[in-house]
């Protein structure tokens, strides 16, 4: 009995989410079928940059919809959390896919940090046949990679996040929209969604829901943008649109409505 309440009262937090949010909800939804179409789709990533875009694209898709599934229960520090790899992947993306004749070059460089870890796999027990392939495959793929001075590999753009927002033009949206959400991710007071009604604190809230939904939207469609431009999936007309909501939703009639409603 007391398991089927929980769920009775989850669901009813659930609701209670998406109607108090339902513009920024509807957006969301929108934007998920419309990409969630085109994953399925065959598609050619046999050159690195295609390969390097798919899986950044495919990473971004599964961070945007465990977005909704903290929000709606009221985890909003931590879809924040999940919302801040969202926004260092779509950085990624666009950097990737920045200019034309670098493409193939970046794109071997991403898939080749995956070979950084090979240094610490050879410290383990490993049988020779395993650490001879380890070996061969490391010297195959090690060229694009680099390491600072303690033997820890670098990012695959050789920079941090905020160097690589630079590099794109984007200084703006790191001192703003990262530095916000790692405040969240880092558990600071400044990142603290709790409600307090009649004195008690509710630690599941709906404070910035709207708002992680909204700039999820932002992050995966500059995902799927780079992404369509290159497999052509995803209706264009349709991802304009959706941008052209995302870029010109109104938070404050959205607060006004809430207001209104008493929530």
């Amino acid at each position: 009995m007391d398991e089927i309440l929980e769920q009775i009262n989850a669901a009813k937090f659930k609701a209670k989410i998406i109607d108090s949010n339902r513009d920024a909800f509807d957006l969301f939804r929108d934007t998920c079928s419309l990409i969630e179409a085109a994953i399925t789709e065959p598609r050619d990533i046999t050159e690195p940059y295609a390969r390097a875009l798919d899986l950044l694209f495919i990473q971004a898709y599964k961070s945007y919809t465990a977005v909704y599934f903290l929000a709606v229960r009221g985890h909003g520090e931590d879809a924040a959390t999940i919302l801040r790899r969202l926004l260092e992947i779509s950085l990624q993306v666009c950097y990737l896919a920045k200019d034309y004749d670098e493409r193939s070059q970046r794109g071997k460089n991403y898939l080749a940090y995956y070979w950084a870890q090979v240094p610490s796999l050879l410290k383990l027990s490993l049988d020779e046949k395993m650490r001879d392939r380890l070996q061969d495959l490391y010297k195959k793929h090690q060229h694009p990679l680099t390491f600072d001075r303690k033997g820890r590999a670098n990012n695959w753009w050789c920079g941090t996040i905020r160097n690589l927002a630079n590099r794109l033009g984007l200084v703006e949206t790191y001192d703003q929209d990262y530095t916000f959400l790692s405040q969240m991710a880092h558990g600071t007071t400044q990142g603290v969604l709790v409600d307090i009604r009649n004195n008690r604190i509710e630690i599941r809230s709906d404070l910035m829901v709207r708002e992680i939904w909204v700039f999820g939207v932002r992050y995966m469609l500059n995902v799927a943008f780079e992404w369509n431009n290159h497999f052509n999936l995803i209706d264009g007309a349709g991802l304009i649109a959706l941008s052209n909501r995302a870029l010109s939703f109104n938070f404050a009639k959205a607060v006004n409505r809430k207001l209104e409603n008493g929530v």
